[in-house]
């Protein structure tokens, strides 16, 4: 059988046996089986043939050639004495070449049987990682061996290994690696005890599992307990995420490389920032690059790609978020978007740009791209907004339960202002009343000319249906909202406000609170709080961070002129709001007037 012939046309008769594979299954197992049970037969089906030309072998004839590996053998014995029948009507009816082509590429496509990497972020990995003659290449989380036979078509010089736990996509792996060659070995065991091999590899890839807790990592646990010896503030709060970048990074050579995919989390967040700080500045990040929405099937958790190497000085940042064929259910990467990031490996560029270590620390050791991209907008008369600021504190933590326990059905001088209380810049009139409460809670209280923002922010829904967006489309559509407002506190009344909005109390002899909401209302505004926000699904804004940003300061009669005319506007707002809520109103009792 010339195999190499074979991959590289990658022959339609590969089609043939899938068709007539899924049909015989189709009703008689659940759909998720279809496509795994069609591989077992399949390779049942080659192996029989391999033994005998003209008659089907017996059944366990057929199995005994499978004990030599005991990932395919213990895996498979039951499915295949179960679906029997099925190698049996179909035997002699595709030839081994066919059956070996299926089983090969049958999973690169992705037809459900469990989650597999998308083929595009795979053939941009192997653009990454450039792998040469004679290199050692290993796939923690191998899953069904997607990576490994797409590494194995571009360079069948490489010897490759795989090291996957789960029984069944390991018995996927080993099936294919077996058929592909020696240059190829499948290993079922936990991915951390690959921290135990004396020789590391020239390269490694890993679609490692998302968001894992630590207490199901098995041999993770044990492995993070000897990096809390080397990682300054690691604890069980870390990341999984920088748990699998450790192993990564511990098991390449001096010269090696790897790419892993975490979730964005761990990119900004301030659990993760000793262990950032760890990496940026043993240089062992090379290049950042934020993917995709929708690029993987199964998960709408926004995703990043590293690549780790040694001795980095600087971090390559791209942004490749809208480098992307975009399809209904899932985006993925056409050649010439993989050879547009490619290019951005080596110069900067709207999407791309060269970090040193100095400024990604500014940062807080943030390493997500977009931080990085944003060109900033020229501030007059800019001032730290932290120096305008006499205290910023969060509303009041209430459960909901609480909430139910504290709310008054007669009107009392105590009002509870929810973020949802808070439309277009106005706080709602009428507010929930609350009893009695506790003198503790008295520091959430409101005072008149309190500047508001909220926490989190929120993401529009996009709608791009002419083509990809222009960078200013781009930056637009993805811009959080933030509800923005400025408290007024009647006499005899007191305000408190949830948890996730920020009290705000300003220096009025420096800056008038209007003038502020007016400033982050704004376009500019609203881009300046973008930049801080962390967080793809859900922006937050951090008090700190808000206290750095820059913001325009003028002098207090130039501020007051530009009051003046902006609360004339909002007023005049307000009454045109009125006057269509009572038309709509009038519109609705029509018919009670006829």
């Amino acid at each position: 059988m010339q195999l190499h012939r074979i991959l590289e046309t990658k022959q339609a008769n590969a089609m043939k046996v899938a068709d007539t594979l899924h049909n015989y299954f189709r009703g008689e197992v659940h759909a998720s089986e279809i496509e795994a049970l069609s591989v077992y037969c399949a390779y049942a089906l080659y192996k029989a043939q391999q033994l005998s030309s003209s008659n089907l072998p017996e059944i366990e004839t057929v199995l005994g050639t499978m004990k030599g590996n005991e990932n395919i053998y213990y895996f498979l014995e039951p499915k295949i004495k179960e679906h029997w029948k099925c190698v049996n009507s179909n035997y002699g009816r595709f030839s081994s070449e066919s059956l070996a082509e299926f089983i090969l590429l049958s999973f690169i496509a992705d037809r459900g049987f469990i989650e597999v990497t998308p083929a595009s972020i795979i053939s941009l990995s192997l653009t990454l990682l450039d792998i040469c003659d004679g290199e050692r290449v290993a796939d923690f989380g191998t899953g069904t061996g997607a990576f490994l036979v797409n590494a194995f078509l571009k360079n069948n010089a490489a010897k490759y290994y795989g090291v996957e736990l789960d029984a069944s996509m390991s018995a996927i792996s080993s099936i294919r690696a077996e058929l592909l060659g020696n240059s190829v070995t499948i290993e079922q065991n936990d991915m951390f005890k690959c921290a135990e091999k004396e020789e590391p590899f020239d390269k490694i890839f890993s679609n490692y599992p998302f968001g894992m807790r630590l207490k199901n990592m098995r041999g993770g646990l044990s492995y993070m307990e000897k990096l809390s010896e080397t990682y300054p503030n690691i604890s069980k709060a870390t990341s999984s995420d920088w748990i699998f970048n450790s192993l990564l990074v511990s098991s390449i050579t001096d010269k090696g490389k790897a790419v892993g995919i975490m979730t964005n989390g761990g990119t900004w967040n301030s659990i993760d920032r000793p262990i950032r700080e760890y990496f940026v500045r043993r240089g062992f990040i090379e290049t950042i690059i934020a993917l995709p929405e929708k690029i993987f099937t199964t998960t709408a958790i926004p995703t990043t790609l590293v690549v780790f190497s040694h001795r980095n000085k600087r971090i390559r940042m791209i942004d490749a978020r809208e480098i992307c064929q975009k399809g209904r259910r899932q985006n993925e990467f056409s050649e010439s978007n993989i050879a547009q990031i490619a290019s951005a490996l080596t110069k900067d560029s709207d999407i791309s740009k060269s970090v040193d270590i100095m400024e990604i620390e500014e940062k807080e050791y943030a390493i997500n791209p977009m931080r990085y991209l944003e060109k900033p907008f020229k501030i007059e008369n800019g001032e730290e907004f932290g120096n305008v600021i006499v205290s910023i504190t969060r509303g009041a933590h209430f459960t909901a339960t609480q909430l139910d326990e504290m709310a008054s059905s007669e009107p009392t001088n105590i009002l509870f202002l929810k973020l949802s209380n808070i439309q277009d810049g106005l706080i709602d009139k009428k507010l929930p009343y609350l009893k009695e409460l506790d003198t503790r809670y008295k520091r959430y209280y409101l005072k008149t000319g309190d500047l508001l923002i909220s926490k989190n922010g929120l993401l529009p829904k996009q709608d791009i249906t002419d083509g990809r967006p222009n960078n200013e489309q781009r930056a637009r559509s993805v811009f959080a909202s933030f509800k923005i407002a400025v408290a007024d506190v009647k006499a005899n009344t007191s305000i408190i406000a949830s948890t996730n909005i920020y009290i705000i109390r300003l220096d009025e002899s420096k800056v008038n609170p209007h003038y502020l909401k007016a400033y982050f209302e704004s376009e500019q505004g609203a881009i300046a709080l973008n930049r801080i926000a962390a967080g793809a699904a859900l922006p937050i804004i951090g008090a700190e961070q808000l206290k750095k940003l820059i913001i325009p300061v003028p002098d207090l009669e130039t501020q007051q002129k530009f009051v003046e005319r902006y609360l004339a506007k909002a007023d005049e707002i307000r009454q045109l709001k009125y006057q269509l809520e009572k038309a709509q109103a009038a519109l609705k009792n029509m018919f009670g007037g006829m």
